[in-house]
């Protein structure tokens, strides 16, 4: 499974600090949700020459990331149905596509322990127990996105390979893939448990703090200023 897990690579996105790519995820998305149809495919385009770019082995995404294309599709259709304009439904679709190729951004240039350092060194800032305790459980919850999906993946590929059939007998194939999700989830939980213990992990321990360097500021302006001009003029 290569889908949502961190590669480590020599780019200017994989030097940022994660603050930075975070904001400009944010940003990025709201303004793909309320503007043109040019921008949301200007967007789009612009990130998936990027992405290409930083080498994120997208036929992994396209072959084991159809859940996506699923959410995709059932939102372009109940758009459509809600408002009869062919326009504003591909504005959605454009949006929601470049919003799935801004996620693939931050998770495969940011490693989930230096998310969690960069978010606790804000939130200690308010709160010095309470903030590294909160970034333990965003990095926590966050290296559970890549466990799942590589489940999901091991679970299709081991039916597939004893040639069982959805189709055939479709509750209790669809019954047998959630069992064995879930019993493979638990599993793997545990054993995350169990190795967390033995490193002695603290949620609440004081992480090293991460500094925005000079380059994050030029870099935050840059886009974020280009991608609001951009966004009010076309």
């Amino acid at each position: 499974m290569n889908i949502f897990h961190f590669r480590p690579a020599q780019s200017v996105l994989h030097s940022l600090h994660p603050l930075t790519k975070i904001l400009l995820t944010l940003l990025l998305s709201s303004l793909a949700l309320d503007s043109s149809l040019l921008f949301s495919v200007l967007l789009a385009v612009v990130l998936n020459v990027t992405l290409i770019l930083i080498r994120v082995p997208l036929k992994h995404y396209v072959k084991e990331g159809k859940f996506f294309f699923l959410i995709i599709s059932v939102i372009g259709i109940f758009t459509y149905t809600h408002s009869k304009d062919l326009i504003e439904t591909a504005q959605i679709v454009t949006a929601f596509f470049s919003m799935i190729e801004l996620s693939i951004l931050l998770l495969d240039t940011t490693a989930f322990d230096d998310l969690s350092m960069a978010i606790g060194s804000v939130l200690s800032l308010f709160s010095k127990k309470k903030g590294y305790r909160i970034a333990s459980t965003i990095e926590l919850t966050l290296a559970m996105i890549p466990l799942l999906f590589d489940i999901t993946q091991s679970v299709s590929l081991a039916r597939r390979a004893r040639g069982e059939k959805m189709y055939r007998h479709p509750v209790r194939s669809v019954s047998q893939y959630v069992t064995g999700v879930l019993t493979l989830v638990f599993i793997r939980v545990e054993q995350l448990e169990l190795a967390l213990k033995a490193r002695q992990f603290d949620p609440d321990k004081e992480r090293e703090k991460m500094k925005p360097e000079f380059k994050d500021i030029i870099f935050f302006l840059s886009v974020s200023s280009g991608s609001v001009v951009l966004y009010l003029f076309i």
